[in-house]
């Protein structure tokens, strides 16, 4: 406990004395449900992609990567499919900057309490976040679904929240929500086909600048993951400065970018 607490006073001597990045700054493909590719983390960053989605659930002291108990298994835990491999990378000098989204999928709390315990091994390749105050490293974790309150305790932490498209995701800034997530069909019809109204652009526009203005990335899930709708999407996001677009298939994402 004793050491814990002088790497912890370290870590923030460190961070002030560091010029601070004002949000993370960062856009391109988000890997969506990630661990279902045949080589997870490997086969995104392969391609690419700038952020990778784990769903976990809380099983002991570990969290085991999965959409539903019924595909956990023991030997796919969020630090052998991620962290591990990531540390690894960053020591051998491999790794740029990632966003390491963790979807937590039920007992939120109890599941960052494990996530804590883990992290203090990483924490040389880990942003920071305190009050007021982001230090980018080369991984961040961004922890989405069963968020947990506890970290609006914290003045110094590892993690910070997935934001949504409401008050409270604006009224606290980007060293809580770096990042604002929502369901794309909550706010908008258009599909992909044929061409978006105006009155549907402008208000896009208009959640794009909110965010920006607050120095916070944008998301949208429930996007199309196929072509031809797929393309339409990132089109449009990239055109209108969506930072993370939803990515099913890195490969088709990868070449989208590069035509």
């Amino acid at each position: 406990m004793v050491l814990k607490m002088i790497l912890l006073l370290l870590c923030v001597v460190s961070m002030y004395a560091c010029h601070p990045t004002e949000g993370l700054k960062i856009k391109g493909g988000h890997s969506h449900n990630d661990y279902y590719h045949p080589r997870p983390l490997f086969d995104a960053l392969r391609w690419g992609m700038v952020s990778v989605e784990a769903d976990v659930f809380p099983v002991g002291d570990r969290l085991l990567v999965g959409h539903s108990l019924g595909e956990l298994s023991e030997y796919k835990s969020l630090e052998e499919l991620y962290l591990m491999p990531l540390y690894e990378l960053y020591r051998n000098k491999q790794l740029d900057t990632l966003i390491l989204m963790v979807d937590i999928k039920e007992k939120g709390e109890e599941s960052y309490r494990i996530l804590e315990s883990k992290l203090d091994d990483y924490r040389p390749m880990l942003s920071v976040f305190a009050k007021h105050r982001l230090q980018k490293n080369h991984v961040t974790i961004i922890l989405s679904g069963d968020r947990p309150s506890t970290i609006f305790e914290q003045t110094f932490r590892y993690c910070a929240l997935d934001g949504r498209i409401d008050s409270i995701s604006f009224a606290y800034d980007y060293t809580f929500y770096p990042l604002v997530s929502d369901n794309w069909e909550k706010h908008f019809s258009w599909d992909g086909e044929g061409a978006m109204t105006p009155h549907e652009c402008q208000k896009l526009r208009d959640i794009v600048n909110q965010c920006h203005e607050q120095h916070k990335l944008l998301r949208f899930w429930n996007t199309p993951g196929r072509l031809p709708q797929s393309l339409s999407f990132w089109q449009l996001f990239q055109n209108e400065k969506v930072d993370l677009m939803g990515v099913d298939k890195p490969d088709e994402f990868n070449a989208f970018l590069n035509d």
